[in-house]
């Protein structure tokens, strides 16, 4: 399911339940993880909930409902689209979405989307 090069932890979300993965993710950052690729998500919910290290992750897939909620500074880059609640109750950090999110996106000035997805203020 994971695999370790130096700063740089490929998952392989395929089949993972939501907690499962955001367990994963939590014990990869606290171990000094600097960035993370996750491949393969299909609407996992809160991914990057609750994060408080400077750690970027890729999203490639779709990832499920409240996407950075409570994060306090990572950035999350998505390839693909998003469900509602992204950024819903983020602290600090950065969100981008390369995809369509419809009107489920908060605008923050610390959330950031593609030309494709209307924000709504």
């Amino acid at each position: 399911m994971t695999d370790t090069k130096k700063s740089l932890v490929r998952i392989d979300a395929s089949g993972v339940y939501y907690r499962d993965l955001n367990t994963r993710l939590r014990d990869v950052t606290c171990n000094g993880t600097r960035k993370i690729e996750l491949r393969n998500v299909h609407g996992q919910r809160y991914i990057g909930t609750d994060l408080n290290e400077p750690v970027e992750i890729e999203i490639f897939g779709t990832p499920g409902n409240d996407l950075g909620a409570f994060m306090n500074g990572p950035k999350i880059t998505v390839y693909g689209n998003a469900q509602d609640g992204c950024g819903n109750t983020m602290n600090d950090g950065e969100i981008i979405v390369h995809g369509h999110a419809g009107d489920t996106v908060v605008k923050y000035s610390s959330v950031k989307t593609s030309a494709t997805v209307p924000v709504f203020t």
